[in-house]
């Protein structure tokens, strides 16, 4: 039975974690006798902001490039 998450033998390692379910760890780490315990706390992700807020960040900035682009063709 495959695990979601490594524990931090396997993952320090870079190797497939798999629990057994009647193992007090996983495969690699009972083979190699290491101590299988999950301490890794995985990082929320960040949720990109919401469209309407970026659509108005686009326009006032291409009023602003407009704007420079007159200041420029005008002198």
């Amino acid at each position: 039975m495959a695990t979601f998450r490594a524990c931090d033998s396997c993952r320090r390692r870079k190797r497939k974690c798999t629990w057994t379910p009647s193992a007090d760890g996983c495969t690699p780490s009972l083979q190699s006798k290491d101590e299988c315990a999950i301490t890794h706390v995985r990082k929320l992700r960040v949720k990109s902001q919401k469209g309407s807020n970026r659509i108005a960040e686009y326009k006032s900035r291409i009023q602003r490039l407009e704007t420079l682009l007159e200041e420029h063709s005008a002198t």
